[in-house]
C-alpha cells in the first residue's frame, strides 16, 4: 500500500511538471498580482476592507506559495538548457516583466490612497465625537476601522504581494542563476532576449495618475 502511495505521489508530481509551462506559471503570477492590486483599488470603506481581506488578501499567501511550488517542480523537470530557452522565449515572462513595473506603480498609488482614506475616516470620527461634546477625543483605529488599519499599518497583511512586486522575485532569482550555468550559446540567447524585450516595453512612459 505504501509503495502504491509513493508511486501515485510521483505520478502527480510528474503530471504537474508536464502540464505546467513557464508561460502558464507566469500567467498565474500575473493574474494573482493583478487581482490583488485590483482588490486594493476596490477598498473605499471598512466593510470593503473586511470583505476583500477575507476573499483576496488573506488567501493570497497560500496562492503565491502554490505557484512558487509549480515553478520549483517545473525547474526540476527541465534541463538547464531547456529552462533557459523556455524562459527567454516565453511570452508569459515578457508580459510578466512588463506588468510587474506597472503593478509596482499601481501598488504605490493605492497605498497612498488607502492611507489618505484611513486618515479621513479617523478625522471624521474625531469631528463627530467633538460634535457630541467630547473636548479631546482619542480614536483607536483598531476599534474604528480594524481591517483598513491592518492594510495600512500591519506589515504582514500585504507582505506577500509586496514581495511579489519586488526586485527579488523567484523569476529574478532563477534568471540570475542562468549565467553561472555557463551553457553554450547563452550570450546569444541574452542578446535575443533583450531585443525581444523591446517589443513589450511601452513606446512612451506610462504615467499612472489617480483622478
Amino acid at each position: 500500500m505504501t509503495r502504491i502511495h509513493l508511486c501515485l505521489t510521483l505520478l502527480v508530481l510528474v503530471f504537474a511538471g508536464c502540464v505546467d509551462s513557464v508561460d502558464s506559471v507566469f500567467r498565474e503570477y500575473r493574474n494573482s498580482n493583478n487581482e490583488a492590486v485590483d482588490a486594493m483599488m476596490m477598498v473605499t470603506s471598512e466593510s470593503q476592507a473586511d470583505g476583500l481581506t477575507a476573499r483576496i488578501f488573506k488567501p493570497m499567501g497560500d496562492r503565491y506559495d502554490r505557484i512558487d511550488k509549480k515553478l520549483s517542480i517545473l525547474v526540476i523537470n527541465r534541463t538547464k538548457k531547456e529552462i533557459i530557452t523556455e524562459t527567454f522565449e516565453s511570452e508569459g515572462v515578457h508580459m510578466y516583466l512588463t506588468e510587474l513595473e506597472i503593478n509596482r506603480e499601481r501598488f504605490a498609488l493605492e497605498m497612498t490612497r488607502l492611507r489618505d482614506l484611513h486618515q479621513q475616516l479617523i478625522d471624521a470620527e474625531v469631528k463627530e465625537l467633538k460634535r457630541k461634546g467630547e473636548a479631546n477625543p482619542q480614536v483607536d483605529p483598531q476599534k474604528l476601522i480594524p481591517k483598513l488599519d491592518d492594510l495600512v499599518n500591519k506589515a504582514d497583511t500585504l507582505k506577500k504581494l509586496k514581495d511579489q512586486l519586488g526586485t527579488n522575485t523567484d523569476l529574478m532569482k532563477l534568471m540570475n542563476q542562468f549565467g553561472m550555468w555557463k551553457m553554450d550559446g547563452f550570450a546569444e540567447q541574452v542578446i535575443a532576449f533583450k531585443k525581444r524585450r523591446e517589443m513589450y516595453e511601452p513606446k512612451k512612459p506610462i504615467v499612472l495618475v489617480r483622478p
